[in-house]
């Protein structure tokens, strides 16, 4: 009916791994610098993961953040990567998901920030995924307004949903399920400091029983 333009769904996925398996030697084995590398424990729970999406940094009074959307996998080869790379930054349906991602984070960003910079759009590569990525540079018009910038980015159309309002019911109607921690910033603060990153390609261990999350752009 035209009420929302794009939506993020996830879906969990339970895996009995037969033993008690050590989350954190699965997550070093994975470490990259092109990702947010988390691990959070509490109790006999531990939440970690990888995340590519940066929801904001802080150094003093500068931020930085991105916009992410819009997927295609590597290619097995040199020339099969940049097919895909050009097919990605060619694809208008991309290209559509990618700019509700930018449109809702330069809005965010212009209320609370002076000198806002916009980067171009460009692809972002990974490991075993590329991505459209947008980044963003402003330079926070007073020091305590950055705690309600991350609140006004989290949540992102990148996991959530890109409408006239945060309907977030959608998605817990649709899913069927409590998402928990997925979907979450993760990261760490200090008085003038921080990195904050949004907590998804990730998994809820306790001990034998891990819970895979991800999700899909629609």
């Amino acid at each position: 009916k035209g009420s929302y333009r794009k939506i993020v769904l996830g879906r969990k996925t339970e895996v009995d791994m037969g033993a008690d398996c050590d989350p954190a030697v699965t997550l070093a084995s994975r470490l990259s610098t092109s990702v947010d590398a988390f691990l959070m424990r509490r109790g006999e729970a531990c939440y970690w993961g990888l995340s590519p999406e940066r929801l904001l940094s802080r150094r003093q009074g500068q931020v930085w953040t991105e916009a992410l959307a819009g997927t295609r996998a590597r290619g097995v080869t040199p020339e099969s990567d940049q097919r895909l790379e050009r097919e990605l930054l060619a694809s208008e349906k991309d290209r559509r998901e990618q700019d509700f991602v930018r449109e809702f984070v330069q809005h965010a960003m212009e209320a609370r920030c002076d000198r806002v910079q916009v980067g171009l759009t460009q692809v972002r590569k990974f490991r075993s995924i590329q991505h459209l990525y947008t980044t963003f540079q402003g330079h926070l018009k007073n020091p305590g307004s950055f705690a309600a910038l991350a609140d006004a980015l989290h949540h992102t159309p990148a996991v959530a949903l890109f409408s006239h309002g945060r309907q977030l019911g959608l998605i817990r109607e649709l899913e069927g399920f409590d998402r928990g921690w997925y979907g979450g910033v993760t990261g760490w603060l200090s008085r003038d400091q921080g990195e904050l990153a949004v907590g998804i390609r990730s998994c809820l261990s306790r001990w034998a029983s891990w819970t895979f999350w991800t999700g899909a752009g629609i």
